[in-house]
């Protein structure tokens, strides 16, 4: 027979038992009263939660438990509750309460109350909830949304729908819109109604990063045109899951106009410092117009009236187009960031340097026909150009040439990690070399200190190099100088290319035909971050790697283990004993040396003045990982 055919009756004490489990096991405490309010029940966790033993609980009066301020009320409040006929109240429709521990410290409560009639006795059950944390939370809230309301920048929270859940008075004085109008709905078309392809860009980039910093043109609730840095970051929860994100907004509209300002001051700076080459073009431009109209005045016999005029004409168009260059630059406007190609910015500042360099200085200009477009503001960039130029011209009193270059460049992980600033990826360099005198280390750590300057007094303000920093990291860029002293010096702006086909099918950084074989390679440099990544690329790639900062350390290491050394990587410009000198003693030592000279200057004597001191290739500094393992490939295994 199947036990479930004749179930058993279930006692009356077990459900009893049952139910005292019940009880015994709830996280809240529960509190039986009789119709005198004297406890009946008093379970564990009231135990726990006031710090008295049921033994001695039970058989007291419920208000030994409450402060005294409310003794007098409680049992007025338990007979009206129990003359209503309503058999319960459930918890959070009981007002917050303050009960007694027995050490005698009071603490919130929240509350749930029934009565029922049992054997003809009236009883009376109160659960009560420990709300101490709830409510020290509610109060650090409060306390953190009081101070986020006193903070001047607007900060918003949305959740994972984009509804803003957050908006303090920072937000409200900003856009316009109060709390109670902006909490609820969609942050996008609140604060970005005009933006959805950047807010889109943007949430991406969240999305991969977890923060993302940019600026978005907006506008406030009464249509004022606004610009704000705004700074996003993502909010998850504990198992990952996006739960929103809070967003910084700052106004910087009064900040960009200053620096706009700033930036055309400092433009007219630049052009003032070329105004005697300007001078001098446009009085060769004018000399012939004086001529020509002086003999058209005469009204002699012979004199072709049609040549004189062509050329008073062609003189005022060149003129025309001198003056319409430097108003361009003096005077431009700075407009948004747009795509942007560096070929036609250089070439509109060479148009300007043409006229305005002295005749003792060669300007080159080298632009790779496939440059990828850059996101920026032309007139700043052409700001960039000409400082750096007008730079290189005072480097050069005595003449010499002047190279401006712009070139594509993925930069690897590695090469990136040498500049704080740089991030992976597409780039376009954009280079400015002399050959002048050089600047010294000590000079080089102040160059782009505002107001520094080694000119005389009245000859520049030290603002040249300064803007240019700031115009290149505003573009989300950063620069780089390398200079030897007596051989020039040279600026490159790297500005992160606009994404596209072209950069899509740009080279890659390694190949397995570059990888060594087991070959040890000796690096020379003393710059420590070069050394330790250029060792990294290298170990990665199957090198085995020996390092020298200084030619000093590395004659050292050469003189006694040149039999193992496959080849010198060497820095050219080196403190104590430097590149050429180096290298000739290297090539003494073994004349089968295999030496590949670096050097931070394009400039075409350094490349002849290496391979005359017995260096096979040469390597421009900043070299990638994939330039510096195909340059060994080749020399090593012939394979490139």
């Amino acid at each position: 027979m199947n036990p479930s055919d004749n179930p058993q009756p279930v006692s009356v004490f077990a459900g009893e038992e049952r139910l005292a489990g019940i009880i015994a096991s709830a996280m809240d405490a529960v509190i039986t009263i009789d119709a005198d309010q004297r406890i009946v029940l008093f379970n564990p966790s009231a135990e726990r939660i006031f710090g008295v033993p049921s033994d001695r609980a039970l058989g007291q009066s419920l208000d030994r438990f409450m402060p005294d301020r409310f003794r007098d009320a409680h049992p007025r409040h338990i007979a009206r509750f129990g003359a209503t006929g309503i058999t319960s109240r459930q918890m959070g429709t009981v007002s917050r309460l303050m009960a007694l521990r027995d050490n005698g410290d009071e603490f919130p409560v929240e509350a749930s109350i029934s009565h029922s009639t049992v054997g003809g006795e009236r009883l009376f059950t109160v659960v009560l909830r420990d709300v101490t944390d709830r409510m020290h939370a509610e109060i650090r809230i409060r306390e953190q949304a009081e101070l986020l309301n006193k903070v001047t920048n607007a900060i918003m929270v949305s959740d994972a729908d984009d509804r803003i859940a957050f908006w303090n008075r920072g937000a409200e004085r900003l856009y316009g819109w109060s709390a109670d109008e902006a909490l609820g709905r969609i942050a996008s078309d609140v604060v970005h109604p005009n933006a959805r392809d950047e807010t889109a860009e943007a949430e991406a980039e969240l999305d991969r990063f977890g923060e993302w910093t940019g600026e978005f043109r907006e506008s406030t609730r009464d249509g004022r045109r606004i610009v704000v840095a705004s700074h996003w970051t993502r909010l998850k929860n504990d198992d990952g899951r996006v739960r929103g994100k809070i967003a910084i907004d700052i106004d910087i509209t009064e900040k960009n106009e200053l620096e706009a300002r700033f930036l055309r001051s400092q433009r007219l700076e630049s052009v003032g410092t070329l105004v005697s080459g300007i001078a001098h073009d446009l009085n060769n431009v004018l000399t012939p117009i004086l001529m020509a109209v002086r003999l058209l005045k005469k009204d002699k016999p012979g004199i072709d009236r049609a040549a004189l005029l062509e050329v008073a004409s062609a003189s005022i168009e060149r003129g025309t187009a001198i003056i319409r260059q430097l108003l361009s630059f003096a005077g431009g406007v700075d407009g948004q960031r747009i795509p942007t190609h560096l070929g036609r910015v250089v070439g509109e500042v060479r148009d300007i340097l043409d006229h305005a360099l002295p005749k003792s200085i060669r300007l080159e200009v080298g632009i790779a026909d496939d440059l990828w477009p850059v996101s920026g503001d032309a007139t700043q960039l052409s700001q960039v150009v000409m400082n750096l130029g007008v730079n290189a011209r005072d480097a050069m009193p005595e003449g010499g040439t002047l190279t401006i270059a712009a070139e594509n460049k993925i930069l690897s992980g590695d090469v990136a990690s040498v500049y704080p600033e740089g991030k992976p990826g597409p780039h376009v360099l954009l280079s400015v070399s002399d050959t002048g005198s050089g600047i010294s280390a000590e000079v080089l750590e102040r160059i782009f200190d505002p107001f520094f300057t080694t000119k005389p007094f009245g000859q520049g303000t030290g603002l040249g190099l300064s803007t240019v920093l700031g115009i290149v990291k505003s573009h989300g860029g950063f620069l780089n100088v390398y200079s030897e002293v007596g051989h020039g010096t040279r600026f490159t702006a790297y500005l992160p290319a606009l994404a596209g086909p072209a950069t899509a099918t740009a080279p890659r950084d390694s190949d397995a035909t570059w990888e060594g074989r087991g070959e040890q390679i000796l690096i020379v440099d003393d710059e420590p971050l070069i050394l330790v990544t250029a060792k990294a690329v290298l170990e990665a790639s199957g090198y085995r790697v020996l390092t020298a900062r200084g030619g000093a350390e590395a004659l050292d290491s050469f003189r006694e283990r040149h039999r193992d050394i496959a080849a010198v990587l060497l820095d050219m410009m080196m403190p104590g004993v430097d590149g050429p000198t180096a290298m000739a003693a290297m090539r003494a030592i073994d004349p089968n040396a295999k030496i590949v000279a670096a050097s931070g200057l394009r400039l075409a004597q350094r490349p002849a003045e290496a391979f005359a001191a017995g260096a096979i290739a040469f390597l421009k500094k900043p070299y990638s990982d994939s330039e510096l393992l195909r340059t060994l490939a080749k020399l090593l295994h012939g394979t490139a």
